[in-house]
């Protein structure tokens, strides 16, 4: 199993802090994927769709196939070569000397269709959820820790569990959507190029988780919700945004490097420990010994640990005791009522796809990639995410779960949770 698992619809420019879904950006285009990468350099999409050359070449192939000498002319000085393009899917051969657009494309003119087209569909599931309230209630009052927020724990299981992670297998495996192929080198993702524009911003819209999995692939560590927040102050983001490009600005270049290295892995440790103690306070309260006792940790790591999770508002102490105030799903307290909520979550996501999905696809179909030879499927993966973020606005700012921008907000823009990776969450 790779230690590192990422999947999520991740924006490379993330901006400030605003509450609707739709206010403007500086960056001409935004790259998104969900995937499970481990490559560097150009074999990383997200590293190959930031460099202006490749960006052109995708937004050219919009309007028709390009003849090698437009790529080789475009990618001109760069070190980026065709291997790399066609190996991340950003464009197929036709025949010797022509190549089509291979990955989905959103201009301005398709976002503003997209969200003509998301935002009342959105509305529809959120209501087809919102009628099964009394039953979700039912299943998720089960969840017995008394200090995490129980609207947290709605939007873990639904707004992630449920519309995220089991809609994106539920489209695949009944045909909507298909899913990327895993590469050679074992990578996986399924990329997007968004354009950027005033009245064009995702903020407010609750479809990205952000996913490790530590403590030798015991727990997953997440942080789902929105894109475009300042930071998310939680695992698996404060190990992940430690770089030395950030850290250039603070110390000597040369330096920056070293001190990045230095950083990751003294905070990689502290959340492993964080992973442990975490699952075992899903068991109630625990003492500063108990918690030392379920890791393999020193009693001052711990203790380092606990004073950080205090910091990000994962715990907080009670005497000489520490509680969880973040969801936390383990085998042992939570299957039964996981398996519960995600079987009746696939009954509302299935029924509204029977009904609507013919619709939504004849209102789509005329977005730029489709056109330009992409097939609807392959779009659906980026669609599912418009629908079902539109879904879990509506369904946030409706007090049916927890809402990261509203004045109760622990955590702005998205929330944190934790859970054993046995129970196949993710």
């Amino acid at each position: 199993m790779k230690r590192r698992i990422l999947r999520c619809w991740a924006f490379a420019s993330l901006l400030g802090l605003v509450a609707t879904p739709l206010a403007g950006q500086d960056a001409r285009w935004s790259i998104a994927g969900t995937a499970s990468v481990e490559s560097s350099g150009y074999d990383n999409p997200y590293v190959l769709l930031a460099e202006p050359g490749v960006q052109q070449i995708a937004e050219q192939a919009l309007t028709g196939p390009l003849v090698r000498a437009q790529i080789d002319r475009l990618l001109s000085g760069t070190g980026i070569t065709l291997r790399h393009l066609t190996q991340a899917d950003v464009i197929r051969p036709l025949d010797g000397n022509r190549f089509a657009l291979s990955f989905t494309v959103i201009t301005a003119a398709d976002k503003r269709l997209i969200r003509s087209v998301a935002d009342p569909a959105g509305r529809q599931l959120a209501a087809a959820i919102v009628a099964h309230r009394a039953r979700f209630d039912a299943i998720l009052s089960r969840y017995d820790l008394p200090r995490v927020r129980r609207d947290l724990v709605a939007m873990a299981i639904i707004g992630c569990v449920i519309l995220d992670w089991d809609g994106l297998d539920i489209t695949a495996r009944l045909g909507y959507r298909r899913p990327p192929e895993p590469k050679p080198n074992g990578d996986i993702f399924a990329m997007t190029m968004m354009e950027n524009g005033p009245g064009l911003s995702v903020r407010g819209l609750y479809w990205g988780s952000h996913n490790t999995v530590v403590a030798d692939g015991a727990i997953t560590m997440t942080t789902f919700g929105d894109h475009e927040n300042p930071e998310r102050y939680a695992f698996p983001d404060l190990t992940g945004r430690i770089s030395a490009t950030r850290l250039a600005s603070l110390v000597p270049r040369h330096t920056a490097s070293m001190l990045a290295q230095v950083l990751r892995e003294a905070l990689a440790r502290h959340q492993e420990h964080a992973a442990r103690i975490m699952t075992r306070l899903r068991q109630g309260p625990q003492s500063e010994a108990t918690l030392s006792a379920a890791t393999s940790a020193t009693s001052e790591e711990i203790r380092t640990t606990l004073r950080l999770l205090e910091a990000i508002r994962y715990v907080e102490r009670d005497g000489d005791r520490y509680l969880a105030r973040v969801p936390v799903f383990t085998v042992e307290h939570d299957r039964e009522m996981l398996t519960e909520a995600r079987a009746l979550g696939a009954e509302i996501v299935q029924e509204w796809l029977r009904q609507e999905y013919p619709t939504t696809r004849a209102q789509l179909v005329g977005l730029s990639a489709v056109r330009a030879g992409v097939p609807f499927e392959i779009m659906f993966t980026q669609l599912w995410h418009d629908l079902f973020g539109w879904t879990n606005y509506h369904l946030a700012g409706e007090g049916f779960f927890y809402d990261p921008y509203g004045p109760n907000a622990d955590f702005v823009g998205f929330m944190p949770f934790v859970a054993e990776t046995e129970l196949g969450l993710l």
